[in-house]
């Protein structure tokens, strides 16, 4: 309850800020002006209980007047259960010096003002309602989160000006930052023209131990790396963030699993398989898989380029063999694809990876067609798809064993 009546107070003294104090002369503002202005904060912060509503307004009394008012209650015995309308009625017997006139064109202006404050206030309230309130926490919301929120609703509210940016966003400070925040303020002789800058300055140092490690979390989070990019420099960026994050010393796992998350949709098979255990692996299966797609890209490129000059017989021939060469298929070959494109472009055995011969002639693969009758017949399949390639590579660089 005590929480309730802290958070409500702080948020009446937070719209009705900047207005002028209730001092009973004709200068300064009319009991009826005054009025208004409190009775637009009582709606925006849902006050209906009349007794609560005198408590708060009497912050908006100067001191002279909050004195006569007290000892007025005091007298009539209603000093604990005091209403509003009773303060606004003592007020208008005891100051009623105020001219006809002035009072009416003072009530113009504060409608005026009211209605365009109250509207932008509310408009604000409306785009942010939902969001969570700074607090501090790693737990709730970061201070560049919460500067996106905020930044996202004044633009849709059409907000320049930095003092008045300060004035929305502090409705969205949990009761003790606001307080903190308050008392920095009047310190520093900016309670009146305090900027959002300032603001963001303030919570990003005041809380600065949220800050590095939770941004470099949401980061690491957001990392994304597409086949066109320079996968080394990813991998330096992807281990500086981990570092950034301050991530428990047990969580292995967890690296790998954001490292492998990062990656294209090609590439994930490769990386989401058994073997890759640990975070070392998966990067070097991820480069030997980004290297031979760059080759490979490489080498298309030049096989369909018609501007550039003819290629050399040599180049013909890589590129007839690189179209004749088989495609990969787990069935005829026991290797994952990123190993099976890399024997390709090495010219190694398709089948075990061997340099000095090539599939057909793989005793590997012979051995285990002779275990069983069914694969026989299946690598069978696999030597007549990569004969052609090998006859092409005997014709260009001559037989071998």
């Amino acid at each position: 309850m005590a929480e309730n009546t802290s958070r409500q107070a702080a948020e009446f003294a937070q719209l009705v800020r900047g207005h002028l104090r209730f001092d009973g002369k004709v200068e300064t503002i009319s009991v009826s002006a005054w009025k208004a202005v409190l009775n637009s904060a009582f709606k925006n912060i849902v006050v209906a209980d009349v007794v609560r509503k005198a408590t708060l307004a009497e912050s908006l009394l100067e001191h002279h007047v909050l004195q006569s008012w007290q000892t007025y209650c005091q007298t009539n015995d209603i000093a604990d259960n005091a209403m509003f309308d009773q303060l606004l009625r003592f007020l208008t017997v005891t100051y009623d010096t105020i001219s006809g006139p002035y009072q009416g064109l003072e009530e113009l202006m504060a409608l005026s003002f009211k209605m365009n404050t109250s509207r932008q206030a509310a408009e604000f309230a409306q785009l942010v309602r939902g969001h969570l309130r700074f607090d501090g926490k790693v737990e709730t919301i970061s201070v560049s989160a919460w500067k996106a929120v905020l930044n996202s609703a004044f633009k849709n509210i059409v907000v320049a000006d930095v003092v008045r940016k300060a004035t929305l966003a502090e409705s969205l400070l949990e009761h003790h930052v606001l307080q903190s925040w308050q008392t920095y303020c009047q310190t520093n002789d900016i309670a009146d023209n305090a900027m959002f800058d300032q603001l963001l300055r303030f919570l990003t140092v005041t809380y600065d131990t949220i800050s590095g490690p939770y941004q470099g979390l949401e980061e690491l989070m957001a990392l994304s790396f597409k086949m066109v990019d320079d996968l080394p420099k990813f991998n330096q960026s992807f281990d500086h963030l981990v570092e950034r994050s301050e991530l428990p010393a047990g969580a292995d796992e967890l690296k790998l699993n954001f490292y492998c998350s990062a990656m294209p949709v090609k590439m994930k098979p490769e990386l989401f398989h058994a073997a890759v255990t640990t975070l070392a692996l998966a990067k070097n299966t991820a480069l030997i898989f980004w290297r031979t797609r760059q080759t490979l890209h490489k080498s298309a490129e030049m096989a369909n380029g018609n501007d550039g000059p003819m290629p050399m017989d040599v180049d013909a021939v890589n590129n007839r063999q690189m179209k004749n060469s088989p495609m990969y298929n787990s069935r005829f070959y026991p290797c994952s694809e990123a190993e099976f494109l890399q024997r390709r472009a090495n010219q190694q055995c398709l089948y075990c990876g061997g340099n000095s011969h090539y599939a057909r002639r793989c005793n590997m693969r012979r051995n285990s067609g002779s275990r069983s009758g069914n694969n026989h017949s299946r690598n069978f399949r696999a030597v007549d798809m990569d004969s052609v390639t090998e006859t092409n590579e005997d014709q260009g660089n001559g037989q071998r064993a």
